[in-house]
């Protein structure tokens, strides 16, 4: 992403069904952040390619 926000990335209809149809769990947003207490940096394990990551 190279700092670019999602939003100014083209996403074609094709990339948006293989995210729905693929296996890995979606999360909303209002979920994720029950579950890292609102991304407590008590939460944060570390960063990694993609990011923060939190337990």
């Amino acid at each position: 992403l190279n700092g670019e926000l999602l939003e100014d990335q083209p996403f074609h209809a094709s990339t948006i069904q293989e995210v729905r149809d693929s296996e890995l769990p979606l999360f909303d947003l209002k979920t994720i952040m029950a579950a890292t207490d609102d991304f407590a940096t008590t939460n944060k394990l570390g960063e990694g390619g993609f990011g923060p990551v939190y337990k």
